[in-house]
């Protein structure tokens, strides 16, 4: 299969297959293809590469037409998910028939689920119509593929012959490859597996030894602990391997919870407490925010006991200081002010005391360097700006002076991070160029790295404040000038390209992919912007894809509902670019009803006063464009009244700039004296 396509392969399912069509998506998408692989069109590439889900790939229905036409124009092949549920389908048959007009010579593959292939029962056929090709002697080629019931090719190897039959590869080459490097697995497997045994056997044999023995045993095992809560932690972090972290914070906290608690001395009561750091930070990362807290709590028991039991002690101060850190962090994603600064306040403290204890040790000075940053955050969502700015001046003087002895990636990480929260608090005081200047300033010193392609944290937040350059381009005046969407988009194709990678690498990292989707919903606003309607619609298909994974629907942050409603103010956008207009106006007065509920039970954020404004102005447009001037006047009047009646400290230099619009538009509407 030559590389000629958006996608590599289309999945035609129907709504009954849905949950078959995500699992099969996710295979195809994660499946390394066998090493020295070779067809007549060459070398065969090591991953498949993308692949089109539709339904859930985009959130208006209205839309769906115009971009699974493009996304089958664009596809190499198509994969039709077979059912009875499937053969009834008009969509599928649909599906089938215009992939079928548009390439008459790529392949069609069947996966097979349920029923029967071309059989006399219509209850039970499960191939489309339009999937079989009549032959001249009144039978039908029917299609390659691969047979998923129970007792037929299984699931692996169904998804092997679906990965021939998309490159035109051998079947018996392909699993030959396939098992040989599925048996290479095994052994390195059996090898960590062997090797963990032989570990729990030596825990294990604590109790079978001499005491002397036993205590070498067990002092043997908690090395072997601190290695991997420290070394083997920061070798596994900047590569996002989240998988192997988890593996060992389990392993961790089994080992102790096995242990009567009496019996535990300090040390080890702080290795379990750092496990389920480990764990409370891998559990946020993937979205689970019940969960995450959960760990964290039990950590902040434990180390508060040890604490008590010796104050002075510089282990038990950091450990706890680190547990008020995470209870505060929680509290804060909660929207629990109080609870979080006063946690907050606990860590600021007690990092002070570990620097007074030693002023040379780099770790604790950089603790207490984000202990400021942290109480900046506080005074930040306080309306405490001068506080917070003070705070934050504070933290990047530390860490520059830190990053010039000790010029590591993680200084540089902590000096970068700085800078945004400086961007930040000049954003939230209308200060948009300030703002702009201090994110240059943070791209500056990220890219500044020898290895940055290597550091994955690096480049994730290097991207981010790329969008966040281009966010203030666009938004910091309403509509925005060319120049100012001609600077958003040199900032905002690279970091769109940088947020897929980040996600390919790292596919259930929730709040990587929550960064992605926004960017991509700038990118589609941008498009939109500079007139250029195709690649705005090209980056929407890349963006439903992004919403379509299972992480997206089964995370519990607040930042997924506000990311819904970007992608959905985008896609009102680019319906009415579309000529769709019914529907882009039908999109904008549903998300101002969400957010006239959201007013009226007191849950409206600064956001959904932005969006209301924002979406107002350009329904305004719509109206008038149309000469319904009256209805024009209405929705600007409703916006303005929601305006006028939010609640006190309710203001961002974005609402500002939408606000200044309505306001032309309203007197640009007004009839002549």
């Amino acid at each position: 299969m030559t590389d000629v396509s958006n996608y590599a392969a289309f999945i035609s399912y129907s709504h009954d297959d849905e949950r078959f069509a995500r699992w099969l998506h996710r295979q195809l998408e994660t499946y390394r293809i066998p090493k020295h692989l070779v067809t007549a069109d060459g070398a065969v590439p090591g991953r498949i590469g993308r692949i089109f889900r539709d339904r859930d790939d985009l959130p208006a229905a209205n839309d769906l037409s115009a971009v699974v036409q493009d996304a089958l124009a664009s596809s190499a092949a198509l994969i039709v998910v077979c059912s009875p549920s499937a053969a009834k389908s008009q969509w599928v048959n649909r599906e089938v028939e215009v992939f079928r007009e548009l390439h008459p010579d790529r392949p069609i593959l069947a996966a097979i689920t349920a029923g029967e292939p071309g059989g006399e029962d219509s209850n039970e056929n499960c191939y489309p119509p339009t999937l079989r090709r009549p032959r001249e002697d009144g039978g039908f080629d029917e299609p390659a593929g691969a047979d998923f019931r129970p007792g037929k090719d299984g699931k692996r190897t169904g998804v092997v012959k679906l990965v021939a039959g998309l490159f035109g590869l051998p079947l018996d080459q392909i699993l030959q490859r396939d098992l040989q490097r599925r048996q290479r697995r095994v052994t390195a497997v059996t090898v960590v597996t062997s090797a963990l045994a032989l570990i729990m056997t030596s825990l294990s044999l604590l109790a079978m030894s001499a005491r002397s023995e036993a205590e070498h045993r067990k002092a043997e095992a908690e090395d072997l602990i601190e290695f991997m809560l420290t070394d083997l932690k920061a070798q596994l972090q900047p590569v996002g391997r989240l998988d192997v972290l988890d593996a060992v914070g389990e392993k961790v906290i089994e080992y102790y919870s096995a242990q009567p608690s009496r019996e535990m001395t300090a040390d080890s009561l702080g290795r379990s407490a750092r496990a389920r750091h480990m764990l409370a930070e891998i559990e946020l990362a993937q979205g689970d925010l019940q969960a995450a807290r959960g760990y964290s709590t039990s950590a902040f028991e434990a180390t508060r006991v040890i604490l008590e039991r010796d104050p002075t002690e510089p282990a038990r101060i950091y450990e706890h200081s680190q547990s008020s850190f995470w209870l505060g962090y929680f509290a804060f994603l909660g929207q629990e002010l109080d609870i979080a600064e006063a946690r907050w306040d606990e860590y600021r403290q007690l990092t002070e005391q570990l620097v007074e204890i030693d002023p040379t040790n780099l770790e604790w000075l950089n603790e207490a360097g984000h202990a400021r940053n942290n109480m900046g955050i506080v005074q930040m969502r306080r309306g405490n700006l001068e506080e917070a700015e003070a705070s934050f001046e504070y933290g990047r003087d530390h860490f520059a002076s830190a990053f010039q002895q000790y010029p590591t990636n993680a200084q540089r990480d902590n000096l970068a991070g700085s800078y945004g929260w400086l961007a930040s608090v000049r954003e939230e005081n209308m200060d948009a160029q300030g703002a702009i200047l201090h994110l240059l300033e943070q791209i500056e010193v990220l890219n500044g790295a020898e290895n940055f392609e290597d550091d994955w944290r690096l480049r994730r937040d290097a991207m981010v404040a790329e969008a966040n350059v281009a966010r203030m381009h666009l938004y910091m005046r309403a509509p925005p000038s060319a120049e100012s969407v001609e600077n958003a988009l040199v900032y905002l194709i690279p970091a769109s390209l940088e947020a897929q990678a980040l996600v390919r690498h790292e596919p259930d990292r929730v709040n990587w992919r929550i960064n992605a989707v926004r960017t991509l919903s700038l990118l589609v606003d941008a498009h939109l912007f500079a007139g250029e309607v195709a690649e705005a619609r090209a980056a929407m298909i890349n963006l439903s894809r992004l919403m379509s994974h299972e992480s997206w629907e089964t995370a519990e942050l607040d930042q997924i509902g506000e990311a819904r409603v970007q992608v959905r103010a985008s896609q009102m956008r680019l319906l009415a670019a579309i000529g769709e207009e019914e529907a882009s106006r039908s999109e904008g007065e549903n998300l101002l009803v969400q957010f006239a509920r959201a007013r009226e039970d007191g849950s409206a954020s600064s956001q959904d006063y932005i969006y209301t404004l924002l979406i107002s102005n350009f329904l305004a447009e719509q109206h008038r464009a149309a000469g319904r001037h009256a209805d024009a006047d209405t929705v600007l009047g409703q916006a303005l009244t929601a305006y006028e009646a939010r609640p006190e400290g309710v203001e961002h230099i974005f609402l500002r700039a939408q606000l200044e619009q309505a306001n032309a538009l309203a007197a640009a509407m007004e009839p002549a004296e």
